[in-house]
């Protein structure tokens, strides 16, 4: 397994998960963002939070 460097990972990027790096990267700590699907926040992206993206 191949080691990041870095003190936090967030699991997700959505609009929790996006807030909650912005919060990190203003307080100075090394993070990471993971999420599964191709862009950040496609909750957010589409009409009523359908995704717009197909897997």
């Amino acid at each position: 397994m191949e080691r990041l460097g870095v003190e936090v990972v967030v699991i997700g990027a959505g609009q929790a998960g996006l807030a909650m790096s912005y919060r990190l990267k203003a307080a100075g700590v090394l993070h990471v963002v993971l999420e599964r699907q191709p862009a950040a926040g496609s909750r957010q992206q589409g009409a009523a939070g359908r995704r717009t993206t197909t897997a």
